[in-house]
């Protein structure tokens, strides 16, 4: 039988997993780039990849329970594309990651945009989802107009977005965790002596 309580928690140890190994892993390959930084973008390309597997199926199995079984799907579908994107770029031509770049970035901020609008009486939410949606228009537009990029740029980029996308993870799955694991838990089932 699925609990929606426990897949709500297992979706919210996802992020918390993944953002924390994301600004592990970012942080590391901007501090030792000639030793790191290849050895973190696979390594991130596979947790995402496994992460994301993990939400998608988290979401299949609570499309019947819950409406915001497409929260899990579209994050798992994100993550999964970042990790392609990452294991791609080093075969591809310049020109063609930045455009693959640049359309992910495009995907997820209307991913955002969406969540934004869907939580829009919680402010603090509809903030920070909205200027993530803005950062990631400006860097997928950075991205097709920048005429002096190099790869080394990308990696440098791509690294300290790996560092700010674990952020907004593990600030996600802590939302989750104090905002709708409580909302989503059954009432109680026991009944209450009667006082007679």
């Amino acid at each position: 039988m699925i609990s929606l309580t426990r897949e709500t928690s297992r979706f919210s140890a996802s992020l918390l997993t993944r953002g924390i190994l994301m600004i592990f892993l970012g942080i590391t390959a901007i501090s030792w780039p000639d030793a790191a930084l290849v050895g973190a973008m696979f390594t991130a390309a596979a947790l995402l990849a496994l992460l994301g597997i993990g939400e998608m199926i988290i979401a299949v199995r609570t499309r019947r329970t819950t409406p915001g079984w497409m929260v899990p799907m579209a994050n798992g579908e994100a993550c999964v594309g970042f990790a392609l994107l990452t294991l791609v770029f080093p075969s591809v031509s310049l020109e063609l990651t930045l455009g693959l770049v640049a359309l992910w970035l495009t995907i997820y901020a209307a991913f955002t945009f969406g969540l934004a609008l869907a939580l829009w009486p919680m402010q603090r939410t509809r903030i920070t989802l909205l200027a993530w949606t803005m950062l990631n228009a400006g860097l997928a537009i950075a991205a097709l107009i920048a005429p002096e990029t190099t790869i080394f740029t990308l990696l440098y980029v791509g690294a300290g977005y790996a560092v700010a996308f674990g952020a907004l993870q593990v600030a996600s799955g802590m939302w989750i965790r104090r905002i709708a694991v409580p909302y989503v838990q059954p009432l109680s089932t026991e009944w209450a002596p009667l006082h007679q």
